[in-house]
């Protein structure tokens, strides 16, 4: 989409509320803006709680970007440089959760013992960043193997480094996908 220096409503065709949010600025340099529901700190609204893909700091709270909660058609945004800068071009990437094929959420990830999340399915790309404290962006697919007892190969979105090898820290589930305590 194109910005134009004030809010705006961008159309769109997922045909369902997006659960996920990540937009980009084409023409120049910023960061990556991601909105994810069910990250409600710090505001209760979640399209005003921002985390950046390219960096691991906990999510933040910015008004400014998405001036409204999305619909199934319909992304409001605003006019910030990283949104809606009169001249730029924009891409959005939206998601929402399907059943059998996607899950877009949240889960608490605290407990002492191997913990399930559950997602109706068992996932073969599988994106995860804690977001009430500083923390990677963790890419997980079956492609390059999420193991029941070895090292799961992983990359972080947030850094240049190379692949991940040698943390076990998933295991497949039938349901959604484990996670090994700590």
């Amino acid at each position: 989409y194109d910005g134009q220096g004030s809010s705006k409503t961008v159309k769109h065709n997922l045909r369902k509320k997006p659960e996920l949010v990540i937009i980009r600025k084409l023409n120049s340099y910023t960061d990556w803006q991601v909105y994810a529901q069910g990250i409600t700190s710090p505001n209760s609204n979640w399209w005003q709680n921002r985390m950046y893909a390219n960096y691991t700091n906990a999510a933040d709270s910015n008004t400014n970007q998405l001036t409204a909660e999305p619909t199934d058609d319909e992304l409001y945004v605003g006019s910030t440089n990283a949104v809606g800068a009169s001249g730029s071009r924009y891409m959005a990437f939206l998601f929402a959760s399907v059943e059998g094929v996607s899950k877009v959420g949240t889960y608490t990830g605290s407990h002492p013992n191997n913990q399930v999340v559950q997602c109706g399915f068992s996932p073969r790309f599988i994106l995860m960043k804690r977001a009430d404290a500083t923390g990677n962006w963790w890419f997980f697919d079956t492609h390059r193997g999420i193991n029941n007892a070895a090292a799961d190969p992983t990359l972080n979105w947030n850094t240049n480094s190379p692949e991940v090898t040698n943390l076990d820290q998933l295991f497949p589930h039938n349901s959604g996908f484990g996670l090994f305590a700590t």
